[in-house]
Parts: structure tokens; sequence; C-alpha cells
């Protein structure tokens, strides 16, 4: 299942953010862009899920970061799309997410065969 969400982190709200005039906006620190999406999903499905990105989300529109987090019975890996869709010179960065369960090496393998 694909989800897309919409979250805006601004200066005021993220750590690390600089309120810019021009476009040289400071990234959004990889401990941040895990927390929101650990937010939106607790508030879901009432268990708060251990976000892990692998970097800072560079605040220039286009930029993606991939998340994984594990949630459900039995545990399923899912990996989370976070796209930078709009940077304001205020520091806000606006990102989208989109989650998909991860396959395993086994399974696109038995997908892929013919």
């Amino acid at each position: 299942m694909n989800r897309t969400f919409r979250i805006a982190a601004s200066a005021l709200a993220v750590a690390g953010l600089a309120a810019c005039a021009g476009p040289d906006v400071e990234p959004v620190p990889a401990a941040d862009v895990a927390a929101e999406i650990a937010d939106m999903y607790e508030e879901e499905i009432g268990a708060r899920p251990d976000v892990t990105c692998p970097g800072d989300l560079e605040a220039r529109v286009g930029v993606e970061l991939v998340c994984e987090f594990t949630a459900g019975t039995p545990a399923q890996v899912f990996e989370v799309t976070a796209t930078v869709s709009s940077v304001s010179s205020d520091g806000t960065v606006v990102f989208d997410f989109v989650e998909t369960p991860r396959e395993d090496e086994e399974t696109a393998t038995e997908t892929a065969s013919p």
C-alpha cells in the first residue's frame, strides 16, 4: 500500500533550519525528518514506530530521502520516501512522504523468476 502525506517543517518547529532571505536554507536534520514521520504514524496507528533516516534532507525542491521503519505483526519493514515539495525564504521546508512496504531479497527474486 502506498500512502502520501505532506509535512511542513518550519524554522520554529525544526531545529537547524535557518530563516533566510535567500535560497540557502539549512537541511532538515535526519532526526527531525524521522520524528515528523514517527509523529504522523503514531497519530494514525497509536504506536510510535522507530524511524531511521540515513542523512539530512537537503532543503531543495525535488530532493528525496529514503527512511525506514518496522511495524505490524508479523513485523514488516517499510520505506518512507520524503520529497521536498517547497522551500520558502522564511526557512519553511515542506516535504511529502510516501510509504511502501520493502520487498526482501527472497520475495524480489521470486517475483522476478520466470
